[in-house]
């Protein structure tokens, strides 16, 4: 098995998220977005949201395995696959690029980049 699958991808923006949303709460960094970007930012995770559930709905209906690591049984080549590869990773980028907006800080920004 590839060392990079065992890392898991939701955990890893997970752990981002986290380690942005400490540093944020605990640090004495300035905010430096303000609105209209918030609605932005809630649009973001919106978006990203209902990417995963799409896609995680597209692989359920398709009967083919969730977890990257499982065997490969079908390729999914329609709905949100139809336009990119990887739907679920650009839902989770989405998700972080959101929060990110949200906090405004610029150490809350390395999250979506390091994703």
């Amino acid at each position: 098995m590839n060392k990079l699958l065992s890392y898991r991808p939701p955990r890893i923006a997970l752990a981002l998220l986290a380690v942005s949303i400490m540093v944020w709460y605990f640090s004495p960094a300035e905010t430096l977005i303000f609105m209209p970007y918030k609605l932005i930012a809630g649009i973001c995770i919106i978006i990203g949201f209902a990417g995963l559930i799409l896609a995680w709905l597209q692989f359920k209906k398709s009967k083919a395995a969730v977890s990257p690591t499982a065997k490969t049984s079908r390729i999914i080549m329609n709905g949100l696959y139809r336009y990119t590869r990887n739907p679920m990773y650009l839902g989770m980028f989405f998700i972080l690029l959101g929060a990110s907006f949200f906090m405004g800080t610029i150490s809350s920004m390395s999250a979506p980049v390091v994703f």
